[in-house]
């Protein structure tokens, strides 16, 4: 029973065949056989290519990583590292496809919160939008990069944050509504102007709950920061006029705190 079992599993099948069996035309094959992805189990004198029910796993392996976005190339290097080894394959494979599942999540619930923030605000300003949407895209990399800079403890309340989609939605929210408020009173008021140092000081009010009230350790991530390009991730709501006049703000606001010395 077994030799007959292996001997079925032996049986070669020419390419039309293979491609009726797998539902996967000739053409394309023939084409993963011409990027090294999957080749015949054995080719006659005269070219004829013939398949065996083995060639079966890394076509499926190829189909799976195809599908979830990876480059032919990408998929070339994945089944060659792990040729021969179907559990490590499967295992790879199911790491790809959470990995996969993971982003289509962060999208999902991207659009949710764009959804709620439009109905909010129907006139939301675009670099305000943009900046909250990508935020929730880019979260994880977002934590991963502030995890090198930011102590434990406050990483642990941005992933608390993260992590319950209410307080995040609210967060978002009153973001949107404090960013425009401030982007109007840009527009209207001069930096020191108490219209503009009330929205400063909101501002540094929501920043203390997501990053805690230690002036010196928020200070000491600043001046490790100053002057380094953050990464593209990281988003501003405002146009590069307006981050003059916030810096302008802001230090302002520092000085008259007595956080910062009075620059004269």
């Amino acid at each position: 029973m077994n030799n007959e079992h292996a001997g079925n599993r032996k049986k070669t099948m020419s390419i039309g065949e293979f491609a009726k069996l797998t539902g996967v035309s000739q053409r394309t094959l023939r084409f993963y056989e011409e990027k090294g992805l999957l080749q015949p189990s054995s080719i006659s004198e005269s070219g004829r290519r013939y398949y065996e029910l083995d060639d079966l796993i890394p076509l499926q392996q190829i189909l799976t990583f195809k599908s979830l976005g990876f480059s032919l190339d990408e998929i070339r290097s994945m089944i060659a590292v792990n040729r021969g080894n179907l559990k490590q394959t499967l295992l790879l494979q199911k790491h790809a496809m959470e990995q996969k599942r993971n982003q289509i999540d962060r999208v999902i619930k991207a659009i949710d919160h764009a959804i709620e923030l439009l109905q909010e605000n129907e006139e939301l300003d675009p670099q305000v939008f943009s900046f909250l949407i990508q935020s929730i895209l880019s979260e994880h990399r977002q934590i991963e990069f502030l995890s090198e800079v930011f102590p434990e403890q406050t990483i642990r309340n941005l992933k608390s944050l993260f992590s319950d989609r209410d307080r995040e939605l609210d967060w978002n929210k009153r973001s949107a509504n404090l960013f425009q408020r401030i982007k109007r009173a840009i527009g209207q008021y001069p930096p020191e102007s108490d219209e503009i140092q009330n929205l400063i000081h909101e501002l540094m009010q929501m920043t203390k709950e997501l990053l805690g009230d230690d002036w010196r350790m928020l200070q000491t991530v600043a001046e490790q920061l100053d002057g380094s390009e953050l990464p593209d991730f990281f988003q501003s709501p405002f146009s590069s006029e307006e981050e003059e006049i916030l810096t302008a703000a802001f230090h302002h606001y520092l000085t008259k705190k007595g956080w910062m010395e009075n620059e004269t």
